[in-house]
Order: structure tokens, then sequence, then C-alpha cells
């Protein structure tokens, strides 16, 4: 079931495979660590008085049920409570009550520049930085997903300073780099979680890092990779995201999932939480298609960020519909068609007859046949 609100036509294909996990999602990543790939199982491979740091992602789906799962198997390892550091994004927003009061929960800052340890240098000498707790750390057990590759979604940098991440998207040895901070934070294993639509589990891996990831990929291209599926009067994308986590980048990269999945010129509806109005940057690149000077559209495009070269295009080019929580005024100052209710997204699907559905689109990647 979605999250959004919205009632998805059944009648509308879903080239998604989201078949459910024949486990409870406890049971699933208990069992991942008891049988891993190419490394001894977690009980064997942590002794009491170890200072253990969990780390967890903020983009792994069902986050705090997870970490829940895995803080609850190392205290029947025999670890005591005061040996285990929780270590969590800030952005995570991570509460859960279920943890023991003596619990001690680290929430990164990537603007803290004292929370951080100089952990060594990439080929081009600058200087790679490591949260405290990750960098004091006997065994780090890292909780990531594979849900999309492009996110490089490691404790690297994530768990670094604002400054790296900036510095880190323009880097050319993206890989390269995780893999030395891995190599001498000493994480050669890792716990890789596989979503499906609606944050919904699908499956877990842990054991050595490379294997480990590799498989959790595997497992998510089934979900989120794609070829196109032809020409569809309407494509369906939704978000679904918890409300207020959900932001313009996610939209965007709705939208080019949207587009990529099919040919032709069919209208593209997305479906979303989002509440915030877009900053500066997105307005700019949305309401360019009104200049109508075609030269002046290319030339300004050409200094935009890449997923806005994607995204002005689309909007000349198709009639995109968004469903969210922003009141028309703002959706419409965009030039894109705003949706207030269930009667007015039927009313389009009724006119269409025929479509697809895109389930969480911002996460799908779509090649070619």
């Amino acid at each position: 079931m979605n999250n959004l609100g919205i009632d998805l036509p059944s009648e509308f294909s879903q080239p998604q495979v989201i078949s459910a996990a024949d486990q409870e999602l406890r049971e699933l990543v208990q069992t991942a660590l008891d049988h891993p790939l190419d490394y001894p199982p977690l009980r064997k491979a942590v002794f009491p008085g170890d200072q253990v740091a969990v780390a967890v992602h903020p983009d792994v789906p069902c986050g705090e049920q997870v970490t829940q799962a895995v803080l609850d198997y190392l205290l029947e390892m025999g670890l005591d409570i005061g040996d285990i550091t929780l270590v969590v994004a800030k952005r995570m927003n991570y509460a859960s009550p279920n943890h023991p009061l003596s619990l001690k929960l680290m929430r990164h800052d990537h603007e803290d520049e004292e929370s951080v340890a100089y952990l060594a240098a990439n080929v081009e000498g600058d200087p790679i930085k490591i949260n405290r707790e990750l960098f004091d750390a006997d065994v780090i057990v890292p909780i990531t997903c594979r849900d999309n590759r492009q996110l490089q979604n490691d404790l690297y940098p994530e768990f670094s300073t604002h400054e790296t991440q900036l510095r880190f998207k323009a880097a050319s040895q993206k890989q390269a780099e995780v893999r030395l901070t891995n190599e001498h934070l000493g994480v050669f294993t890792s716990l890789n979680v596989v979503g499906g639509p609606g944050g919904e589990i699908r499956g877990a891996t842990f054991g050595e890092k490379e294997k480990s990831d590799q498989m959790a990929e595997r497992l998510a291209e089934q979900i989120w990779s794609l070829v196109p599926q032809g020409a569809v009067p309407l494509v369906i994308a939704t978000i679904e995201e918890v409300s207020g986590q959900q932001t313009w980048a996610h939209f965007c990269r709705a939208l080019v999932a949207a587009n990529d999945v099919s040919d032709g010129d069919g209208q593209i509806v997305v479906c979303s939480g989002l509440e915030t109005a877009p900053d500066d940057d997105y307005r700019q690149a949305f309401t360019l298609p009104f200049e109508g000077d075609e030269e002046a559209i290319w030339k300004k495009l050409g200094g935009m960020d890449e997923i806005l070269q994607r995204v002005v295009p689309i909007l000349m080019d198709r009639q995109v519909f968004l469903k969210s929580n922003l009141p028309d005024s703002v959706i419409e100052e965009l030039g894109i068609g705003p949706i207030s209710s269930q009667t007015e997204f039927d009313r389009l699907i009724e006119r269409a007859q025929d479509g697809i559905i895109l389930r969480d689109a911002h996460k799908v990647s779509v090649g070619r046949a």
C-alpha cells in the first residue's frame, strides 16, 4: 500500500518486481547476520569488551526497525550496552523508543568539525575525515542500502563534513575514495537492506563488503532497474518517502524516470508528499521554458545541475502534473499542473484509460532494452 492517501489505478501496469520477502524484517536481518557471504557470522567476529559502532545510513528503508533488530542481536550475543554506540545522521531524525536509556546515541552533524577525525588523504591530497565514534571503534557494523548506486549510500561521505560532501560530488574517483576510507577504518563487512516500493523490505545481505554490496545490488536491480515500456498516454510516478523528508531532488529524479520509461509525449503525474516550495535554483529551472527564446533557454541550461538539465526539456515537451501538500498557486507558478483531490486524479486516469505506475520513481533507473 502507498502512504500518500490516494488510490492508484489497478488496471495500470506496474513493471517493477514487487514480490514481498518471505520473512519478517527482524528475522530477515538476523538470518543475514548469521549466514554471511564470505565472512564469519557476526557472533564469531565480535567479542565482549569490543567497542562496537553501529552506523546507520539515513537512506536505509525502515532504518529504525532494522537498527533495532541489529542492536537486539548484539545484546543477545552478550555484548554490554555500554560498549555499543549507535551513530546516525542528523537528518535521519532517529527517535526509536525501544532502546535502553544507557545506549550511547551519536547524531552526526556534518557542520560540526569537532565531531570528525582525520583518517587519511585521497590521491589528490585532500583530507578524508570521518565521524570520531567510527574512528575510535574496534568494530563497525554498517547498515546501508544499494537501492540506487548513483546515490553512493556508504558511510563515507555521509559521516564526514559538509565541505567533504560538496567536494565528493565533483570527485572523479568516488569509489576509490570510498574504498580507501573503508580500508583505513577497517570496514570489511556491510549489512545491506534492499527496499521495495513504499519502503517495504525485500531482502537483506551481510558479509564481506564487496560480496554483500554486489548481492544487494542484484536484488535491487529486479525492482529499480527498468527498460522503456513504450508509448503510453499517462505515467504515474509516486514518491512515498515520509512526508516532510521529501525534496525537489526527489521530484526531479522521479520525473526523469517517468520520462525515460515511456516513449512519446504522454502526460506525467508525480504523486508526492512535498510540503515546501522549491528554492531559487529549482524555481529558475522550472520556469525556464516560459522564456520562449530557445537559444537563451539552452544557454542558461548549460550552467545548471545535471539533473535539472534533464528536467527542463521534459517540462518543455510533456504535460506534467503534481499531487502534493503544496498550495495550487505555488505549483502553477512553476508551470506544472496541480492535482488537489482524488477526483481530479481519477479524471486524468479516466481520460488516459491506459498507463504505467512507477512506485517510488525517484529510485528507478531506466536503461535500454
